[in-house]
Parts: structure tokens; C-alpha cells; sequence
């Protein structure tokens, strides 16, 4: 070109556009509750109900979100004792068998 301008597909003056990659980035996972909790021994230690007081012992559950999807929190998968997965949020950590009288 005799502007000196880069040419693309032969077009003089004409810029590529760069497409941005898509990185797909790993979710965000936060506990809905406190980092710690503490259960006397011998309770279970179950998913909180609707009505449960801040002041309740139980597990809040958590949320998931990434910025491709969006909230992920109903695909949250916990554990169970026999390796079967389940949704954390109909059951929380409840199916995990947590053995709460060591």
C-alpha cells in the first residue's frame, strides 16, 4: 500500500480485528455461613431450615457463580459416605455423614 497502512486480504488500510480469547475461569464457591462452626458432640449437624435464627448451629449452604454462567449455586454437588453426589443446597453437608460424637 503506498501509505504504508497494513493490508488484510489484500485490502489496503484495512486492520485485522483481534478477536479477545474466552477464558472460561473457574467458578467462585463461597459458604453462605461462618468459615467455622462449632457442634457439641453428640448433634447432628444439618441443613439450616427457612426459619433458622442466625444464632443456629447448622450449615447455611453456599453460593457459586462465574462469569460465563452465572450463578451456579444449584449445581453445587457435597459428598456423601457411599459416593454418590448430591445437590448442596437440598441437603447441604447433612448427607456427609459427619460423625459428631468423637
Amino acid at each position: 500500500c503506498p501509505d504504508s497502512d497494513c493490508s488484510t486480504a489484500g485490502i489496503c488500510g484495512a486492520l485485522a480485528e483481534e478477536e479477545d480469547a474466552v477464558v472460561n475461569q473457574a467458578p467462585k464457591i463461597e459458604l453462605v455461613g461462618p468459615i467455622k462452626v462449632a457442634v457439641d458432640q453428640g448433634n447432628p449437624y444439618k441443613k439450616c431450615s427457612a426459619e433458622a435464627p442466625v444464632s443456629a448451629v447448622c450449615d447455611r449452604g453456599s453460593t457459586a457463580a462465574d462469569k460465563e454462567d452465572g450463578s451456579l449455586t444449584s449445581r453445587v454437588l457435597a459428598c456423601s459416605p457411599d459416593g454418590i453426589k448430591f445437590k448442596f443446597q437440598n441437603k447441604g453437608v447433612e448427607g456427609c455423614d459427619i460423625d459428631t460424637n468423637i
